[in-house]
């Protein structure tokens, strides 16, 4: 449950390295943040709205698998992961230089997104389902 925080019946959305089966998706947000964090020079002149965009195919991708309308692959996840990545490390970068404005416009971003999705998966009937599902799987990894 460490590296992949899925149930085994969502082993789908992990990848297998060695014994250890790790969420594809949050591999690729460590991917994303790390290649960024290498070579930020390069891609700090993009502008802030083009980090919170890229921020959003994750989320959407992962309400839209949850309520059933999309079929998510490995692929698809490890690259929505990397694309968030990429707006984690302009958050660490930002919370690092100290730029209030801009750390306070990303974290915001991230709450409303992370919002969004809770309550549309809530209104669905979707998020308690989802809820029970991963703490009856931290219950059994527990023992």
């Amino acid at each position: 449950m460490l590296l992949s925080h899925h149930a085994p019946s969502d082993y789908d959305r992990t990848w297998k390295v060695g014994s250890v089966h790790v969420c594809v998706r949050c591999l690729g947000v460590a991917v994303g943040t790390v290649a960024t964090l290498i070579f930020w020079k390069k891609w700090a002149p993009l502008p802030a709205p083009l980090f919170l965009i890229i921020a959003m195919p994750g989320v959407i991708d992962f309400t839209l698998h949850e309520l059933g309308l999309s079929v998510s692959s490995g692929t698809r996840r490890f690259f929505t992961g990397l694309l968030f990545g990429f707006f984690a490390a302009a958050l660490l970068r930002a919370t690092f230089e100290t730029r209030l404005e801009q750390f306070m416009l990303y974290i915001s971003w991230f709450l409303l997104l992370q919002t969004m999705s809770a309550i549309v998966l809530k209104r669905s009937g979707r998020l308690d389902q989802l809820l029970r599902k991963y703490e009856g799987a931290v219950y059994v990894a527990q023992q």
